[in-house]
This record gives structure tokens, sequence and C-alpha cells, in this order.
């Protein structure tokens, strides 16, 4: 759940390339 938190955060802020390139690097 806290990582879903942060990973809206970070989707917010990056682009979507970058956001996934974040989510990936939560999992």
């Amino acid at each position: 759940m806290k990582v879903r938190n942060i990973m809206s955060k970070d989707v917010l802020s990056l682009s979507p390339e970058d956001s996934i390139e974040k989510a990936a690097q939560l999992m």
C-alpha cells in the first residue's frame, strides 16, 4: 500500500516511461 502511494506521487512528477522504470526498481 505504501509503495502504491509513492508510485502515484512519482507518476505525477515523472513522465510515464520514467515512472515505469521507478516502479520496476521498487518491485
